[in-house]
């Protein structure tokens, strides 16, 4: 009885142990979420001291900060980040910069001629340079950049360099975290892309081309050196990226490409051109194009001249000007035989000189023509290897044929 007795009493003993753990451990776990919620409080009041403002309040004092402080700082606040991703920054463009962001010189030591990195352009204001260089020997602070920790450090008011000598690889894998970390905080407005080739990486490997949708404009090469690309490459580029403007200085491994397709609204090629043939630009569906194009006769001027006026092709294009290896004079004599095709009177050329065409009326021949299917018209002039011809959006001044 007395031993049945001693264990009754024994176990209500660690019952009562239990209970009091069990209360110490609750304790600890309330006083461990105040410590974090003080925590996050302090952290929010150290970041940004508006934090007590509503948050339409807030997004509005974020305006009179400078962009690269708030971008800074959703890199070392979360709270601040998840608020930004609310209130996004707006009216940005966003450039992929692949080509010399920051040249060398005395005041840019660390730097090299193979760094790149994104640039963000605003309507009245400096662009933001976020650089990306081959080595950087001082390293700065490190930050958080989408889930990636970075070492970063503020160039100048409007640059910023990524620290660490980083292979390509690990250079593209922090700009793709950048890129997603800006869009998350950030209304883009457009995406640019501008390249010079760079034989340590293949662009076309690149990230970019899947977290882009739709790209206002692409710069390949410059006007010095050309971008060297394989016709599946260029194909690619052409066939399958959704661009609005494309500025290409590209040489391509084969001269003659099969199966390009001209979509862009406008598209200027440099004197490397020789893929681009007098046959794509009949067949394409671009508004302007503009460049120099390799082995065009004259008969192929009268061609492109011809399906114009017959109005079942090139019925986007509004401006063409272009720079052929030939003397076109002949093109232009068989070009007066048609119907719909008539040289402009004195009064005329003044007309357009004072009204459409001030500041760009061409030179040598010029010649007015009718399509068939509206009764749009074009100025067409040829001045040797030089041909031009713009739609006009008010014809009825050159009405009379």
């Amino acid at each position: 009885m007395d031993n049945h007795v001693n264990d009754d009493e024994d176990d209500k003993l660690v019952a009562d142990e239990q209970v009091l753990v069990n209360e110490e451990e609750k304790s600890e776990d309330v006083a461990h979420e105040l410590t974090k919620n003080i925590s996050a409080r302090a952290e929010k009041s150290r970041t940004f001291p508006f934090w007590r403002l509503p948050a339409l309040t807030r997004s509005r004092v974020t305006k009179f900060m400078k962009p690269l402080d708030i971008i800074l700082l959703t890199m070392t606040s979360t709270p601040f980040k998840r608020f930004m991703k609310s209130y996004k920054l707006s009216g940005m463009d966003l450039l992929f910069l692949l080509r010399n962001v920051l040249t060398k010189s005395r005041f840019v030591l660390h730097t090299d001629d193979n760094n790149f990195g994104i640039s963000l352009r605003f309507p009245n204001s400096p662009s933001l340079k976020f650089v990306f260089p081959k080595q950087w020997k001082t390293f700065g602070e490190w930050k958080n950049v989408n889930g990636e920790p970075m070492q970063i450090e503020k160039w100048t008011e409007n640059a910023v360099i990524f620290g660490g000598d980083l292979d390509y690889p690990q250079k593209f894998k922090f700009m793709e975290q950048l890129a997603k970390h800006l869009v998350d905080i950030i209304h883009v407005d457009k995406h640019l892309l501008s390249a010079s080739e760079n034989k340590n990486f293949n662009l076309f490997d690149c990230f970019i081309w899947n977290f882009v949708p739709k790209f206002h404009q692409i710069h390949l090469g410059d006007l010095r050196f050309s971008y060297h690309v394989t016709p599946e490459q260029l194909r690619f580029l052409l066939n399958v990226v959704n661009c609005d403007h494309m500025l290409l200085n590209l040489s391509v491994e084969e001269n003659v490409v099969e199966g390009l397709q001209l979509k862009s609204k406008s598209l200027e090629v440099s004197r490397f051109g020789d893929w681009l043939t007098m046959e794509y630009i009949i067949e394409s569906e671009c508004e302007e194009i503009s460049g120099q194009i390799e082995k065009v006769q004259p008969a192929e001027t009268v061609k492109l001249v011809k399906e114009w006026r017959a109005g079942e092709k090139l019925t986007n294009i509004k401006m063409l000007d272009l720079h052929l290896s030939a003397n076109q004079s002949l093109a232009l004599k068989i070009i007066d035989k048609f119907n719909g095709v008539k040289k402009l009177t004195e009064t005329e050329k003044q007309i357009l000189e004072n009204g459409e065409m001030k500041g760009k009326f061409p030179s040598g021949e010029v010649r007015k023509i009718r399509r068939a299917t509206d009764g749009k018209i074009a100025v067409l002039s040829v001045n040797r290897d030089l041909v031009k011809m713009k739609v006009l959006e008010n014809g009825g001044v050159l009405k009379d044929f």
